[in-house]
């Protein structure tokens, strides 16, 4: 038989119970509406627990409307203790408490972008939620509930690019974020009752604005070096065709160069790195398509009074160039970039002085010939590389023949998974105005958005190009075929000695250069050197001072200085094209005897009278047969000067090139 008064207590109960939980989340609504709608200074952040350390960032892609498609995973929990500040009573932090137990996590969406604003109010970047996140909540007083991280899908569009690198680098950032049309909408579970309850739980958000104010970190220390940051391992000089002239056969391969372009491999410290010292969690690959061009500057240091004072820094424009694409993860500890460069023509150079506003055309200076004269002696060049808007250039695919990874070029977005959350930016070294315009063009697919190259703008980056081995011998072999000394009057003043012959030398470039051989041309030699009877000395073989008489060599008598330049040749030699056959006849060039060294050029007069015959030694040949050579052992120590053109476009002057041998007269 059927009990109705328990039954009907049990309804009561039930009712009741419905009642008061109702109750209880009409009240925590309440109070966190109350405090959302009527506190004027909310402070978000306050509220908000991050844990940046745990945090996975990952980008989908990047296009050049500065759209960033981006997921964060986070630990995020709102603490509604501190959301609905001043101090909450017991009563309420009771009922939030219950509340947070019941209600663990929350969705969060906006249909309409989050605003976010520096201290002068302007927008800065709008973020669009892809999708609603679950938030997790939590009390002061409450430990953790359910799950403590979150997963934001966003979309994130700069709107002022060119603030960024300054307000990056300010040791705060202030901002101010504008939320409008905030849905909050609490989980409660999938029961009908629940799902009722849910319904009378949602809040919406009209308007939220928020006061958020980030300490960034400094500089890293390794970073505080601008010219520490690129390091070269590895390039190489080539010529580059002029694709609109017709190459007949194997031998004019580059005969109708009109540039000298340059491959090399750079590293850089990866920035990811430095980035994961604040969120551990970060996993990147991405490739960048972007090419990145680039301003190759001379740094030279100019005079311009006495030569001891008011020394002027120059940049001198010596190469354009761009980078390849890359790859980019938090795997490798430095960024290797290639780069492609070409050679800007040395007519057209111009030196910009800094801190100046002026900028003129020095025709005295010649970029490519203190570059290549420093290199080819084992020293280091400073260079500074300088980001180029691609509007600078005129012939934008000038160069993609020569690029590798050319298949991406009409890609608009880069994609992967992860990219840094901020960009480190160095402050600019070099203040330079009227910057030069460039005769040549490089290449360059698609630009890299605005917010990425208005960093790279306020840029001025060193790089010390390492020179060529300093043990390298540019010239060997060296000698001086059918040389014959004649003696034009006997009776002094009027008797003069007179030289002639033929200057002979196996030039060997650095691996580095051994592209350009079928480009290099030298059009004449000035050589000054010590004529030394007998072999060469055991101590130093460097060149002799011109005018220190105690530095010449033991033996030396006489120094052969044409008053002209001597006409030259280079030409490959046939078994080894690698390898060049420098040539200059000489006829009748007065040959200077050394004062105080008349008895050893009469002593080596004699010995030549005496055993005067043609020179057996020849260089081309390699014949083990022949007779051993024979004649008066002559050797030469000093340098030359020479003239010479790369490629029918570059007028070089290749100044004191150090050459010593022996050869029998």
């Amino acid at each position: 038989m059927n009990q109705p008064g328990p039954l009907k207590l049990k309804y009561y109960l039930l009712l009741s119970c419905f009642s008061l939980g109702f109750l209880l989340l009409a009240i925590s609504q309440l109070i966190i509406g109350d405090r959302i709608f009527r506190t004027t200074d909310l402070t978000v952040a306050d509220s908000l627990n991050l844990n940046l350390s745990a945090t996975t960032l990952s980008v989908n892609s990047i296009n050049q409307q500065n759209i960033i498609s981006t997921t964060i995973q986070t630990e995020l929990t709102l603490d509604l203790l501190k959301l609905i500040k001043p101090t909450p009573s017991n009563l309420e932090s009771k009922v939030l408490g219950w509340f947070v137990k019941k209600n663990p996590e929350t969705t969060i969406h906006s249909d309409k972008p989050i605003q976010i604003f520096n201290q002068d109010e302007v927008l800065l970047l709008e973020i669009s939620l892809i999708k609603p996140f679950i938030l997790p909540l939590s009390t002061s007083t409450e430990q953790k509930i359910g799950r403590t991280t979150t997963q934001i899908e966003a979309l994130i569009h700069i709107i002022s690019p060119e603030l960024l690198p300054k307000l990056l680098t300010e040791p705060t950032l202030n901002l101010s974020i504008n939320i409008r049309d905030l849905d909050v909408n609490p989980i409660n579970g999938n029961s009908w009752f629940k799902q009722k309850i849910h319904r009378l739980t949602q809040l919406s958000i009209p308007h939220l604005k928020s006061q958020l104010t980030f300490k960034l970190p400094k500089i890293p220390p390794q970073w505080s070096d601008p010219s520490k940051l690129l390091n070269i391992t590895s390039y190489e000089f080539y010529p580059i065709p002029n694709s609109d002239q017709t190459v007949e056969n194997d031998n004019e391969k580059y005969s109708s160069a009109e540039t000298v372009g340059i491959r090399a491999s750079v590293t850089t410290p990866n920035p990811i790195l430095e980035i994961k010292r604040y969120i551990k969690d970060l996993h990147l690959d991405i490739e960048v398509i972007w090419n990145f061009p680039l301003s190759i500057f001379l740094l030279q240091q100019q005079s311009t009074g006495d030569r001891h004072q008011n020394l002027t820094k120059i940049m001198v424009p010596l190469a354009s160039a761009t980078t390849d694409p890359f790859t980019l993860n938090d795997s490798l500890i430095d960024l290797n970039l290639s780069i492609h460069a070409i050679l800007l023509p040395s007519s057209t150079s111009q030196i910009v002085h800094l801190h100046s506003n002026q900028s003129h055309v020095d025709q005295s200076q010649n970029p490519l010939t203190e570059f290549l004269n420093k290199f080819l002696k084992g020293k280091e060049n400073q260079l500074v590389i300088r980001y180029r808007s691609p509007n600078d250039d005129d012939h934008q695919d000038e160069l993609m023949q020569f690029n590798q990874d050319d298949d991406d070029d009409n890609q608009e977005e880069v994609s992967g998974n992860g990219v840094e959350t901020r960009q480190l930016s160095l402050l600019p070294i070099l203040d330079v105005q009227n910057e030069p315009q460039r005769p040549q063009k490089i290449m360059g697919s698609q630009s890299a958005p605005e917010f990425i190259t208005a960093f790279l703008r306020l840029i001025d980056l060193p790089l010390n190009f390492p020179g060529a081995p300093k043990d390298l011998e540019l010239v060997t072999s060296i000698e001086v075929q059918r040389m014959k000394i004649d003696l034009v009057g006997l009776i002094p003043p009027n008797s003069r000695v007179l030289c002639s012959g033929e200057l002979r030398g196996i030039v060997n470039l650095p691996p580095q250069l051994s592209g350009l051989t079928s480009i290099l041309k030298i059009i004449d030699v000035t050589p000054n050197i010590i004529l030394i009877d007998g072999p060469l000395p055991n101590s130093t073989i460097s060149r002799p001072s011109i005018n220190d008489e105690e530095e010449y060599p033991e033996n030396g008598f006489a120094r052969l200085l044409p008053d002209t330049p001597l006409p030259a040749t280079l030409t490959p030699l046939e078994k080894d094209p690698r390898l060049l056959l420098l040539n200059a006849n000489f006829v009748k060039v007065p040959l200077h005897i050394l004062e105080g060294r008349s008895d050893i050029f009469r002593r080596y007069a004699a010995k030549y009278m005496l055993h005067h015959r043609k020179n057996l030694f020849n260089i081309l040949k390699d014949d083990n047969d022949q007779d051993p050579p024979s004649g008066v052992l002559t050797s030469i120590l000093g340098g030359f000067g020479a003239n010479a053109s790369l490629a029918n476009s570059f007028d070089v002057q290749l100044i004191n090139i150090t050459i010593h041998g022996s050869f029998y007269v």
